[in-house]
């Protein structure tokens, strides 16, 4: 939770007085412990923060991960090309679901949708019907739910269960072998988007085989990739700059311009964000997750 990220960070920076940070996962955790960061002028690095306001507090911290900025646009132009011109829109209450709802309520009005209803909902709570009985009203073709593991697979299964029939769509943090495992039969058919990572690339098949030979699988963790990308990048920004949160803050952006690291380009944008990125479509067919194919 943000508190005990807070109470870690603030340990890190006064007791083992470290120059650069990996931040927590959640863009949430992440957020709170950014301030913290800024105020004592140490590095603070995301892997996998997509929340839009990420980086605004300050030149201190940074991002590997592409912000929601880049996925809002995409996510409306899957519904729009799936013919789905009203939609209503359900999100996880935080930092990330509010970015990403904006983002794509945005993009969307402009490639001419209609948002019909925006409904809030709080984390790792077990009954979300009131939630769905809202969305399912008037029994929409699609209902976009910016959703996390957990939570979505509870949702799922509760609209299976209460005979809601409509097409999913979501976000990249839905994106997990997790969730479909606890949502079962009901998470058939989901579709969503995702930051994709071209695997046929050399970077990437050097880090799969690198992976396999140290762990004796190829199955990389969820964001191992760009936790990889988030470690490199910052010992090339240490080799240019030295080993303290002045040098490498001024290094990183030199460190990252043009560096194809495992997840693509890394140069950072004037905010400390991925300037480039790609972006897929995911699926789940027959209990699995794959690249959606029209």
């Amino acid at each position: 939770n943000p508190k005990d990220c807070v109470t870690a960070v603030r340990k890190l920076i006064t007791v083992d007085k470290v120059p650069v940070i990996f931040g927590p996962a959640g863009s949430s955790n992440f957020m709170a412990t950014a301030p913290v960061a800024q105020e004592n002028k140490v590095v603070l690095i995301s892997a996998q923060g997509a929340a839009v306001g990420l980086t605004k507090a300050g030149e201190y911290i940074f991002r590997v991960f592409p912000s929601d900025t880049l996925q809002g646009p995409h996510l409306a132009k899957l519904a729009m090309s799936k013919g789905y011109k009203k939609v209503p829109v359900m999100y996880v209450n935080n930092d990330w679901g509010l970015g990403l709802k904006n983002a794509f309520v945005d993009a969307y009005k402009k490639m001419g949708g209609t948002v019909t209803d925006i409904i809030a909902y709080d984390e790792k709570k077990t009954d979300y019907r009131t939630e769905l009985l809202r969305a399912s009203k008037g029994n929409p073709p699609a209902i976009v739910n910016l959703t996390y593991i957990n939570e979505g697979a509870v949702q799922f299964k509760q609209a299976f269960e209460m005979g809601i029939k409509t097409q999913w769509l979501c976000g990249s943090a839905a994106r997990a072998p997790k969730m479909v495992e606890l949502a079962g039969k009901a998470a058939e058919g989901v579709i969503g988007t995702y930051p994709s990572v071209p695997q046929n690339t050399k970077q990437y098949q050097a880090f799969k085989e690198a992976y396999k030979k140290k762990y004796g699988d190829d199955k990389i963790p969820i964001f191992g990739d760009y936790n990889y990308d988030m470690v490199y990048v910052t010992a090339r920004a240490i080799e240019k700059g030295g080993y303290t949160a002045d040098g490498i803050r001024k290094a990183l952006p030199q460190a990252a311009k043009g560096f194809k690291g495992v997840t693509g380009d890394k140069t950072f944008d004037s905010e400390r964000s991925p300037k480039f990125a790609e972006y897929g479509i995911w699926v789940v067919k027959d209990g699995k997750i794959e690249d959606y194919k029209k």
